[in-house]
């Protein structure tokens, strides 16, 4: 269906989105601070064009008034995304419609004594004093201009303005099929029917009435100059509100009101037009819920030469949509062709979609979860993905514990706690100790130990490696860890999937030995007699920690075990009786 060529649309940049308009219908797009698009969708009745209010003149009051009272929910919701942002709580919270009234009556007040009043009394001091009148205001106008444009905090609204602009413009240029990125991209981000032009206008015609309005008297002055502000009012109003109208050769002859949007839109990035052209699509298109099959149809071919699909899985693609829509994969791949996407769910699964192939980010940290030995573990970028082949150390953690019946374990280097918790809760084990030197991967290890209830025997404590324990003269039975062991020279040849992990939990220095050699140098100290400490190594890394092991007096070398690939995985020693 194409798109009605006599549609007006009218926008609204807001901190973090953009409002659009349209007769009988409202979209507010808005994006957190996590990257997430919402967009919500007013419909209501067209406005009657036969009311009073409606009247050339009359109307631009009426229309002010509309939007100040709409403005305030925008302006509520927009400060409190970019509150989330600054982990600050900016909100307006219970403004009524009455206290708005009186909010912009104060503002008129000191509109009135800054704008006139203080010009006023300056240009007293001189004998051009209209001139000089004209001068002052003309100098407090730029003045705010440029404090406006060049704010580095209200930067992105002006880009956000600027893409307005642009979505607009191509709305009202190409057809639906042609409202594409790569087209918004080529639009103007100006636009000849903006508010600011109106603000142009108003602004011409108020310092004209300084030169021609005479400023003997105050009083005199006041009465004129806020009659003349009135007027203005719907003056410049009406100039933008008839520009829709005027044949295009003749809206040239406006073009030059275009200058002051250099001060109040930026040039927009694409992520901020992405976030446009859904809140647009939203506005115009009349049935935008797809079904599943097709969705993913479409998205594939639209990326076909971005993304080499086949080297990932379809069950990678419907995780992700199991993640947002909260159905099985199982459901989804049942109801394939029936399962209706509403918008907001297709705009999220894109956006997931585009991180695992585009950005290359971890399915595992999109859907913020991962599946290990027999439990569920939650996960975040802070933390490394559990991998199939430390559920070998798992095991053999869980087969010393039940053969020595052990009682005290430490998880060195836990990371989400995966190793720690999965040995708690396949054993009889009493105390478990989840350690760790980042305190963002320890938030991650105590959801996981809520999630898999595992709280009245698993803790967690922050610190480097083993010197806490060693100052508290703490003993344990078994120590588990898998450190980091990746050289350093290598880390950046590693794949980019990867390399999206912590490097923390990754890099363990120039041979990718040093935590085996710290922990060895002090496990011993911290072990009870015939402890045991099992350690996670690289497959190639073998014969170099047996090496260091078997040259410390205080360990015995017990075993080394391969993982379910076949290579060295898990070595294990312990301590020697005295």
């Amino acid at each position: 269906m194409k798109k009605n060529k006599k549609m007006i649309l009218a926008g609204n940049a807001l901190f973090n989105g953009i409002v659009f308009d349209r007769e009988d219908r409202e979209s507010i797009t808005m994006k957190d601070e996590e990257g997430k698009i919402t967009v919500t969708v007013h419909e209501f009745e067209p406005y009657d064009k036969k009311s009073f209010t409606d009247l050339p003149f009359i109307r631009a009051f009426s229309s002010l008034k509309a939007q100040s009272e709409n403005s305030l929910f925008n302006v509520s919701e927009s400060l409190k995304q970019v509150g989330k942002s600054l982990n600050m709580n900016l909100q307006v919270q219970g403004i009524t419609k009455e206290e708005m009234k009186w909010v912009y009556f104060i503002l008129f007040l000191l509109a009135i004594l800054i704008i006139i009043v203080l010009p006023w009394g300056i240009s007293l001091l001189f004998p051009q004093k209209a001139l000089v009148e004209f001068m002052i205001k003309s100098v407090l106008v730029i003045s705010a201009l440029l404090m406006y444009s060049l704010s580095k905090k209200i930067r992105l609204l002006l880009r956000y303005h600027g893409a307005e602009h642009k979505l607009i413009n191509a709305c009202e240029k190409l057809e639906e099929e042609e409202l594409t990125l790569e087209n918004v991209r080529k639009m103007s981000r100006f636009h000849i029917r903006c508010g600011t032009n109106f603000l142009f206008y108003f602004i011409f015609l108020t310092l004209l009435e300084t030169l021609l309005i005479p400023s003997t008297s105050i009083w005199l002055k006041l009465l004129f100059e806020i009659i003349g502000l009135v007027l203005n009012i719907s003056i410049a109003y009406e100039i933008v509100f008839l520009l829709s109208y005027i044949p295009k050769p003749f809206q040239y002859l406006f073009y030059p009101s275009l200058v002051i949007q250099l001060f109040t839109t930026k040039k927009p990035t694409d992520d901020e037009l992405k976030v446009g052209l859904y809140g647009i699509q939203a506005c115009i298109f009349e049935n935008l819920d797809k079904k599943l099959k097709e969705f993913i149809i479409r998205y594939k071919m639209e990326n076909k030469n971005l993304v080499d699909f086949e080297k990932y899985t379809f069950q990678e693609m419907l995780q992700i949509v199991s993640y947002v829509t909260h159905r099985s994969v199982n459901d989804l791949y049942i109801d394939l062709n029936h399962f209706v996407l509403n918008y907001n769910e297709q705009i999220e699964i894109t956006r997931l979609w585009d991180q695992l192939y585009k950005e290359k980010i971890p399915l595992q940290y999109i859907v913020q979860k991962a599946y290990f030995y027999h439990e569920q573990y939650l996960l975040s970028p802070d933390v490394l993905i559990p991998r199939q082949d430390t559920e070998v150390l798992v095991e053999k953690a869980i087969e010393y514990i039940g053969n020595y019946e052990l009682q005290d374990m430490l998880d060195l280097c836990t990371g989400s706690g995966c190793i720690g918790i999965s040995v708690a809760k396949n054993t009889d084990i009493s105390h478990v100790i989840l350690s760790d030197i980042s305190k963002k991967a320890l938030e991650v290890a105590k959801k996981n130990i809520a999630l898999n209830q595992v709280q009245s025997k698993v803790e967690t404590i922050e610190t480097d490696l083993l010197n806490y324990y060693i100052e508290h003269e703490m003993k344990f039975d078994i120590i588990v860890s898998n450190p980091p062991y990746i050289k350093s020279e290598t880390i950046q040849l590693l794949d980019e999937e990867v390399r999206k992990e912590p490097i923390l939990a990754l890099d363990g220095g120039k041979t990718g030995l040093d935590f085996y050699i710290r922990i060895l140098n002090d496990g011993y100290k911290v072990l009870k007699e015939n402890g045991y400490l099992l350690l996670e190594i690289g497959y190639d890394q073998l014969e170099s920690v047996k090496e260091h092991i078997l040259r410390r007096e205080q360990y015995e070398l017990i075993e080394f075990v391969k993982d379910y690939s076949g290579n060295d995985r898990v070595v294990i020693c312990k301590v020697k009786s005295c």
